[in-house]
């Protein structure tokens, strides 16, 4: 069970069959790691809707996948820009307390970006993520008033 940006890049398309076995049983890691080859197009022909596609699959039990496909809904990558989904699907990630879904919702709210302005909702993410050692929410904290 070795997520396939920790292989060594020359043992990535080799576990291929692999990944694609697992996520056709229904592993929520493999699925997601599948979504982010197709993305990737390193192993495979690149397909950002087959990826979006997989992570949508991989997200309710998968909560770096939902991550994932939040940012794909901010960047408009491979699907319509969408806000609200973003926010709900981060909102979703961090309330089971990923750590750079905790920091990035809490800097939305720091900064006021997707979200209205509101620095005590902000320092509330943003300290649960620096607790788990996330680094840009540890920053974003020690320059805080």
């Amino acid at each position: 069970n070795v997520a396939w940006r920790e292989l060594p890049k020359e043992q990535r398309c080799q576990r291929l069959p692999k990944f694609q076995a697992l996520a056709k049983q229904g592993s929520p890691p493999a699925t997601r790691d599948l979504a982010l080859m197709k993305d990737d197009g390193e192993c495979m022909p690149k397909d950002q809707a087959a990826a979006t596609k997989l992570l949508e699959e991989a997200a309710p039990l998968d909560v770096t996948a939902k991550r994932i496909l939040a940012l794909r809904y901010w960047d408009a990558k491979g699907v319509e820009r969408d806000r609200d989904r973003t926010v709900e699907l981060l909102g979703e990630a961090a309330e089971a307390g990923e750590p750079e879904s905790l920091y990035l919702l809490g800097y939305m709210y720091w900064t006021g970006n997707y979200v209205g302005k509101d620095k005590e909702e902000g320092r509330y993410y943003l300290e649960r993520a620096a607790a788990q050692g996330q680094e840009q929410a540890i920053e974003v904290l020690a320059t805080a008033p």
